[in-house]
């Protein structure tokens, strides 16, 4: 298996055995306590939201520093760290662009869901600080195991083998490309 995926997720929430809404991501987020921020990019500047919890605020320097080192980039959809609190937790944080909607805002929670996953402390694998700012580190191997969790949430194993390719198209509007790579990851990692 790529990464370890809780006992929770496959019975709970039903992971690679039914398509996933925002109801399953929110539960998710919500039992293993990460914290999701929403952004909006108003003429030059941005908006952080929260979008699932009230309590603590986490260090606003350092999610602030996180946010324009981020927002830097393009394009970016989605991350996830961990932050300090202002009593010196690390907070399990994901931060979405409030700019999607709908199954792209669900895919790219679902991503940082698998970043969480195959790394929930954020090792210096996935997330360097430095002084400047942060580092993020894209290695194809961690990029490519966080896509892994989305297709099988949204296209489980159970829809695989019930439909063909283009049934699923059809009935969910995935893009051929993404239903292949699904089809592929079922075939090499036995998901």
């Amino acid at each position: 298996m790529l990464f370890s995926v809780p006992r929770y997720v496959h019975e709970e929430l039903g992971f690679n055995k039914w398509v996933w809404t925002r109801r399953e991501f929110d539960e998710c987020c919500r039992h293993y306590q990460i914290k999701v921020f929403v952004f909006t990019k108003a003429g030059g500047e941005f908006e952080l939201s929260p979008y699932n919890f009230n309590g603590e605020n986490l260090q606003e320097q350092e999610l602030s520093s996180l946010l324009a080192y981020l927002l830097s980039a393009t394009p970016f959809h989605g991350a996830y760290v961990t932050i300090s609190g202002n009593s010196g937790v690390r907070h399990r944080v994901i931060i979405l662009d409030g700019d999607l909607s709908g199954t792209k805002f669900l895919i790219a929670g679902l991503h940082e869901l698998g970043h969480f996953f195959d790394s929930p402390n954020v090792s210096d694998f996935h997330m360097i600080r430095f002084t400047q700012g942060f580092l993020c580190n894209l290695k194809p191997r961690a990029e490519y195991r966080a896509h892994v969790f989305p297709v099988c949430a949204l296209l489980p194993r159970t829809i695989l083998e019930s439909k063909t390719a283009r049934e699923i198209q059809k009935e969910f509007g995935y893009l051929m490309k993404w239903i292949n790579f699904r089809l592929r990851v079922a075939k090499k990692h036995d998901l």
